[in-house]
Order: C-alpha cells, then structure tokens, then sequence
C-alpha cells in the first residue's frame, strides 16, 4: 500500500509539471509504474527506461524550440 501511495504521489506531481494541473491521471499512472517497476527487474528497467526516454525527448524539443525562437523568418535579409 505505501508503494502504490509513493506512486501515486510522484506521479501526481510529474503530472503537475508536465501539464500545470496535476491530478488523478497523474496518480493513477504514477501508481501503475511504481507496481510495474516493484514486480520484475525487466519491468524496472521499462519504466525507467521510458522515464529517460521521456526526459531526453523532452530536452530534444525544448532545444530546438530555442533553436526556432533565435533564427530569422525564412526570405528575410538578415543584413538589412
């Protein structure tokens, strides 16, 4: 039961950074991984792999939104 509450806790605030709200999907999902995770070493290894997974996409997209952000509009002159 502590492990499914631990969960659900943590889901619940990656939850709430991902989106803002936080909330039961959150802790629902949260509490998923942790039972996954807490069975089998092939299902630790799945979720944390996914959670990586999750974080380098999440950096991938947040650098080329910066990228995007710090170019000129295409079929301007830059030296005008």
């Amino acid at each position: 039961m502590l492990r499914s509450l631990i969960g659900a806790f943590i889901g619940s605030k990656l939850d709430k950074q991902r989106n803002g709200r936080g909330g039961i999907a959150g802790a629902a999902m949260g509490a998923a991984a942790m039972r996954v995770a807490s069975r089998s070493i092939p299902g630790a290894l799945a979720v944390g792999g996914a959670a990586i997974a999750a974080k380098l996409i999440g950096r991938k997209l947040a650098e080329r939104r910066a990228r995007e952000r710090q170019l000129p509009p295409i079929g301007t002159d830059p030296q005008a």
